[in-house]
């Protein structure tokens, strides 16, 4: 008969609670425990259960849901105990007792394992049935009876040899497995099958009630193993059997570090690390040591010590105390005892700390290495999580760049990924390196991942990584040490403020300190300027042979070979090398010999070992690979500052050696980075540049040279930038270097010459009469060969205007040719969208020097537009992470918005052009984009001359009653602010320029509304260009006339008066009645606001008693008066609409148009058909202004174009419909205007009717 296929549905799980009775649970959580306890003290357990007795329990899980689903204990060699607890068992044969539920799970488990390929692995794995001690004697039998087949042997024979009772067992095991068996796959078992089953099964007693003897066992191995003696493991132990009891609900997976835990939370503190003692002993020990050897760094060598006490030192502990992090620092910033000091505040807490120098393990290779270096029997990770206590637990892995890209450095690397990730609930890592290595090294980066520890203690570049910076010493800190050593204050009094900032360095100061005790004078120190200056005196005492220096340089070459900082003594060949140890220069430790700091052999390998006087001899040295690099970069900065110290004029020997490396295969890059950081730090005056200069002009087109020099730029941009500034004579440096590279020609250049610029564009002073004149040549250049170049270079040309606005006064004559360019088409319809904006950055530079020059640009700038709609891109190209767009169109009005918010400062200036610009920016503004642009100027007479009032524009409310907290780019509120701020000196040359040729109601009305707020200082200024009428008689210019009338009234002297007043009632000017009505309506406002008796006149006191007759004595209102409630209406939505198409409405046409719409329809909603004609004929203007701001641009976005055409209708609509309406009176349209405009409406793009568009 086929075998049925296996079932793959998973076992009924056989749960607690309503299966199986309290007492069932408490036996199953009773021998859960037992096993715990094991877990726990790493004990094996194979031997009672007749599998491997060297594998050790790892994890328990509870009501598993598969197998035998009481309980699963997981062993160290992969094998499982699979366990069912039963308190009543028997060998009854029903399927339902528990014995046939039991072996129904072992059936299922058995078959499918050979089903699938074969018996689990019986010296690892065994199902038991766990029975209490009282249980049924039977069983006894039958578990002797299945260990006679762990041997092998046949099935029907074995039974047959075996005692009845045993026979009997074996016989009832048989009767259960059979129909479960057939049940399960389809068949019977054979005798083979049964032999398996017999094989892997096993019966065990559990005596765990409280006294027994299992539990007795538990409660001394817990006591003995974990909390300090055997008599401790009894509270323990209860709380465990609790624990398990809890997993039997959870059916959650606890192993050892899990079930510490749940003690710990009980308040159970374990002492003991079983299986792990002398490990944890050694690494305690081997702490204790570091701490001890390494309490130097604590303290500086003068007398008995002087303690070091910094401001970062508790943030530090802080900031590990908050979770793992990497500590960065210069090299001798301290890093290294400011670990020593956390560590022991964090031990003296109570806490548990690990301390491991990597200089401490040189021949590290792998994992292996390091724990038998340190003498574990066991992998370090595992020490580490064996290590015992409820407090935290820190592991300081201090000097990283000790390895310099070793082998060791992929072991610690190793160890802390594997710590941080197996450990995280436990440990906190804490590890420390060089800042520039840190930079270089991903891997280390990555291994710390996250924000900076501490806002305060911040490394820029390292935003993304986890670290803090141990910084250079504060004033307080040296202030600190200075106070506990008269040498040291000695010291600090006298010092420069150079070799002060040296001494911030704790290494430099170490130092210093040993020369002072070595009988230095503290005036000595004055002469020292650099870190390397400072070891040299340092080594000229301490090695004051050749033999010993010699000594020194073989120690650091032996070293280097090795690439290891620590090395066998024997390995150093010279007879003088205990004499340097003895000096302190070198330090042993047994066996091996290092340098007493890295610094030191970094300086040591610098100017002993590298061949720092034959480049070519040193390019040799430099050849490998990263390693090599890592281990000699810092080594060969003092190199390359020695070279610099003792080179000839330009620096020959220092540029042939840089170029040499950028040129060299065999050399790592980093090490050209290196040698040309140290070259560009060391720049003062053009001389040092020289040497440089020479070989780019020799071949301006080689390749390496153009790399160099960009990367020099860089490092020169990155220096200024850090600094905020630069020194007059290294500005200088760089704008003749950027003007010697535009000299060339040479493309490959431009890119470094651009970055030169930018930096001194930024942070130079260029009111340095020094440097002026060389920045503007090489920005002329660099633009003028920009331009040239075919395509034009973009971003060059857009650095570039930038650099020659800001430079203009160096040449205005060649600046002003250069950049009015931009100005002019073809060249505006091509690039204005870009360059446009960059120029107007520079109106205020541009000004000073050539004022008429500013005001063309504001002319041309708002008199020109682009109307190319293009898709442009923010920085130059669609981005593939966000690519941001904008169009042609909108990038230009950028220009406007700076030459916006630039007016006032232009207006100080120059009061006479800051007017003129702003005129000519009003007038284009209105030509190019705003409503009424095409309207034909006006004449106005101001006794002295005649002008034009021209661009002429519709404000949509008085310009006065606007609240204004900002005026951003809005002209006309920066000459408000200017009029109202400025002396009478500047006000009266704005006036003057105004009064020339031509200029814009709205300047004349800001004019005339200031001069009314400052009448006792313009009034006398002003009021002769009130006597005539034309201001009074121009609808853009009355409102703000009669102010300046009102004000300046009690003022005047009687015979002004008289000419005002006879002005005003002179007739003969007016050839209809219309005309007369129309000035008597002027008037109104005027009289109304000056008492009658002010008047001096009777003809002109008459003429007020008729206007206040007929009610014309009337507020002095605004021509337009739009108020818009927020929220009114459809045109949020079409805001929202036009928005979400992307189209902007921040400023420009788009806004106008929508600013406009928006209050009309507000005005419509506020203005009812039965309105009082006054009201209807605002609402006429209102409708015609937005109508000529529609006329004024075309191309508006359908969304926006159709709402205003709707509302302008609706206005028409209720203006015509009303009873009130009166054609041609009060200033409403008569019938003709009316029909004409209702004849627009009607053929319109949307002629929907007003009802529906409503």
């Amino acid at each position: 008969m086929a075998k049925k296929p296996a079932s793959s549905a998973s076992p009924a799980p056989m749960r607690a609670g309503g299966r199986a009775t309290e007492a069932g649970m408490a036996f199953q959580a009773a021998v859960a425990t037992w096993f715990a306890v094991h877990i726990l003290v790493r004990m094996p357990i194979g031997g009672r259960f007749g599998i491997n007795h060297q594998a050790l329990p790892v994890g328990i899980r509870l009501e598993t849901g598969s197998d035998l689903d009481d309980t699963e204990v997981s062993q160290s060699d992969g094998g499982a105990l699979r366990i069912q607890s039963k308190t009543s068992a028997n060998l009854s044969t029903s399927p339902s007792a528990p014995l046939g539920k039991t072996v129904g799970q072992l059936v299922r488990w058995v078959a499918d394992a050979k089903a699938a390929g074969g018996l689990p692995n019986l010296t690892r794995n065994v199902a038991l049935l766990a029975v209490h001690a009282d249980a049924p004697r039977t069983l006894d039998h039958l578990e002797s009876g299945c260990r006679a087949f762990d041997l092998g042997g046949d099935w029907a024979v074995t039974c047959l040899q075996r005692n009845q009772a045993e026979r009997d067992a074996l016989g009832v095991l048989q009767a259960v497995t059979t129909p479960a068996w057939t049940a399960h796959r389809g068949n019977a078992p054979d005798d083979a099958d049964l032999r398996d089953l017999a094989r892997i099964f096993r019966i065990a007693r559990f005596t765990m009630n409280e006294g027994d003897s299992d539990w007795r066992e538990a409660s001394r191995l817990l006591g003995r193993h974990l909390f300090g003696g055997e008599a401790a493991g009894e509270v323990p132990l209860r709380d465990l059997k609790g624990i398990m009891r809890d997993l039997i609900g959870s059916g959650a997976p606890a192993d050892r570090d899990g079930l510490l835990r749940a003690l710990r939370r009980r308040g159970h503190h374990d002492i003991g690390a079983p299986g792990f003692e002398a490990d944890i002993a050694g690494l305690r020990a081997m702490t204790d040591r570091e701490l001890a050897r390494l309490a130097v760094h604590g303290r500086l060598p003068l007398g008995a010590g002087v303690p070091i006490t910094r401001e970062s030192d508790a943030p530090l502990v802080a900031a590990i105390l908050a979770g793992s992090l990497i500590v960065v620092g210069e090299p001798g910033a301290g890093k290294t005892g400011a670990l020593v000091h956390a560590a022991a505040a964090i031990a003296a807490a109570g806490d548990s700390v690990v301390f491991l120098s990597v200089d401490r393990f040189p021949g590290v290779a792998i994992a292996a290495d390091l724990a038998s270096e340190l003498g574990l029997a066991h992998p370090v990770v595992d020490s580490l999580a064996a290590m015992p206590g409820v407090g935290r637990k820190i592991l300081i892995v201090d000097a990283l760049d000790a390895a310099r890209g070793g082998l060791s450095q992929a072991v610690f690397a190793q160890l802390i990924e594997d710590v941080r990730q197996r450990l995280a609930n436990d440990w906190i890592v804490v590890a420390s390196i060089r800042t520039f290595d840190l930079k270089n090294g991903h891997r280390f980066r990555q291994a710390f991942t996250g924000t900076p520890a501490d806002a305060g203690y911040v490394e820029p570049g390292l935003t993304t990584v986890r670290h803090f910076l141990v910084p250079r010493m504060s004033d307080s800190d040296l202030a600190a040490a200075g106070s506990a050593s008269p040498e040291l204050a000695a010291l600090l009094a006298s010092a420069p403020p150079r070799l002060t900032e040296l001494l911030r360095n704790i290494f430099n100061l170490s130092l210093a300190a040993q020369l002072l005790a070595d009988g230095a004078d503290p005036a000595a120190f004055g002469a020292i300027r650099t870190q390397s200056g400072l070891i040299d005196a340092y080594e000229d005492v301490r090695l004051g042979t050749t033999l010993m220096q010699q000594a020194a340089g073989t120690a650091a070459a032996t070293m280097a070979s090795r690439r290891r900082l620590s090395v066998r003594k024997v390995m150093i060949g010279h007879a003088a090398l205990d004499a340097v140890i003895q000096t302190g220069v070198l330090a042993e430790s047994g066996d091996l010999v290092s340098f007493a700091h890295h610094v030191l052999f970094d300086h040591v390998a610098g100017r002993f070992h590298l061949e720092w006087t034959d480049p070519n001899a040193l390019l040799a040295q430099l050849a490998g690979d990263t390693s090599t690099a890592l281990l000699l970069a810092p080594a060969l900065r003092f190199a390359v500052e020695r070279l610099w110290r003792f080179d000839g004029a330009g620096r020959p020997l220092t540029w042939q050696l840089v170029t040499g490396i950028f040129s060299a295969t065999s050399v790592d890059p980093v090490l050209g980075n290196i040698a040309l950081r140290i070259a560009v730090e060391n720049i003062e005056n053009e001389g040092d540049i020289a040497g440089l200069m020479g070989r780019v002009v020799a071949s301006p087109a080689e390749r390496t040279l153009a790399v160099l020099v960009g990367r020099l730029a860089r490092f020169a941009a990155m220096d200024i930038e850090a600094a905020r500034a630069v020194a007059p004579a290294r500005a200088i440096v760089w704008a003749r270097l950027a003007e010697s590279l535009m000299a060339t020609g040479e493309r490959a250049l431009v890119d470094p010459v651009g970055v030169l610029l930018h930096a001194l564009f930024d942070h130079g002073d260029l009111a340095d009469a020094a440097l002026l004149p060389v920045f503007g040549r090489a920005a002329r250049a660099l633009l003028e060969f920009a331009w040239a170049t075919s395509p034009p270079l973009a971003l060059a040309s857009d650095r570039a205007i930038r650099f020659v606005g800001k430079s203009f006064a160096s040449d205005p004559v060649a600046s002003r040719a250069l950049l009015d360019r931009i100005l002019r088409k073809p060249h505006f319809s091509q690039y204005a969208d870009r360059e446009a904006t960059r120029l107007a950055e520079q109106i205020l530079p541009i000004a000073r020097s050539d004022p008429e020059f500013a005001v063309e640009i504001y002319a041309a700038l708002y008199g020109q537009t682009i109307a190319d709609d293009a898709t442009s891109w923010f920085g130059g190209h669609p981005s593939r992470i966000m690519p941001l767009s904008s169009n042609r169109q909108q990038d230009y009005e950028h220009c406007r918005w700076q030459l916006g918010i630039a007016t006032g400062q232009i207006l100080a200036i120059s009061p006479d052009h800051g007017t003129r610009a702003l005129i000519e920016a009003l007038i284009g503004k209105a030509a190019t984009r705003s409503y009424g642009g095409n309207r034909e100027p006006e004449c106005v007479n101001l006794c002295t001359a005649k002008i034009e009032l021209r661009g002429h524009d519709i404000e949509l409310n008085a310009w006065d009653e606007k609240e204004v907290r900002d005026c951003d780019d809005d002209l006309l509120c920066h000459y408000v602010r200017f009029l109202r701020d400025c002396d009478t000196a500047a006000f009266a040359i704005s006036t003057t320029a105004a009064s020339r040729d031509y200029a814009t109601a709205s300047v004349w009305a800001r004019i005339f509304g200031v001069g009314s707020e400052r009448v006792a200082e313009v009034g006398d200024l002003l009021w002769p260009l009130i006597e005539r009428p034309d201001f009074l008689d121009n609808d853009d210019t009355r409102r703000d006339a009669v102010r300046f009338v009102s004000a300046a009234w009690m003022s005047r002297t009687r015979e002004e008066r008289i000419r005002f007043e006879s002005m005003a009632l002179d007739t003969t000017r007016f050839t209809d009645e219309d005309d007369l009505r129309r000035w008597h309506r002027i008037l109104g406002p005027t009289l109304r606001l000056v008492p009658e008796d002010a008047l001096e006149l009777e003809a002109t006191r008459a003429l007020r008693r008729s206007l206040e007759a007929e009610g014309l004595l009337i507020e002095n209102e605004p021509n337009y008066r739009f108020a818009w409630r927020q929220g009114d209406g459809n045109d949020d939505f079409v805001g929202d609409e036009l928005r979400r198409a992307g189209i902007s409405i921040d400023f420009g046409p788009n806004r106008e148009v929508l600013d406009a719409s928006n209050a009309l329809y507000a005005l419509v909603e506020g203005t009812p058909s039965d309105s009082q004609p006054n009201d209807l004929a605002a609402l006429w203007r209102d409708s015609m202004a937005l109508l000529d701001l529609i006329d004024a641009n075309a191309g508006l976005p359908d969304q926006l174009d159709r709402s205003a055409w709707g509302h302008v209708a609706n206005a028409v609509e209720r203006v015509a419909s009303s009873r009130h309406y009166s054609p041609g009176a009060d200033g409403l349209p008569d019938l003709a205007t009316i029909i004409a405009v209702l004849e627009r409406l009607s053929s319109s793009p949307y002629p929907d009717s007003p009802e529906a568009d409503a």
